[in-house]
């Protein structure tokens, strides 16, 4: 018994529900880039090297990837890759000025720590 407060009862659900996924899972396009993260987020580096790579094949200029693809560079040690990615990123769009910088300051305080 539906509570008299609650309003009128739901529609019985049809059996043409078409689930529509989002447009960037539907065409592939970020999906490795998504998988890359969770990879990072557990500090798996090695596979989110190779999501995030495979999210760039698919969409060379993917600023997230890019960006996080440094990151993981960063922090296993990589600063030449690292660099690279950052200046492709600059390339792309200049607005990201700010964090790049904060960034390229991190890689060179890392290769400082590595000399």
């Amino acid at each position: 018994m539906i509570p008299s407060n609650c309003g009128s009862p739901l529609p019985p659900p049809t059996s043409s529900l078409t689930i529509r996924p989002s447009s960037y899972l539907s065409s592939g396009e970020y999906s490795p880039y998504f998988l890359g993260s969770a990879y990072e987020d557990v500090g798996n580096y090695e596979k989110a090297i190779t999501a995030y790579n495979k999210a760039l094949t698919i969409y060379l200029d993917h600023k997230d990837a890019l960006h996080d693809l440094a990151l993981v560079y960063i922090s296993t040690g990589d600063t030449q890759n690292a660099l690279h990615l950052l200046q492709r990123l600059t390339a792309i769009d200049k607005g990201w000025g700010n964090q790049l910088q904060l960034l390229i300051k991190r890689v060179d305080a890392s290769v400082q720590t590595q000399k």
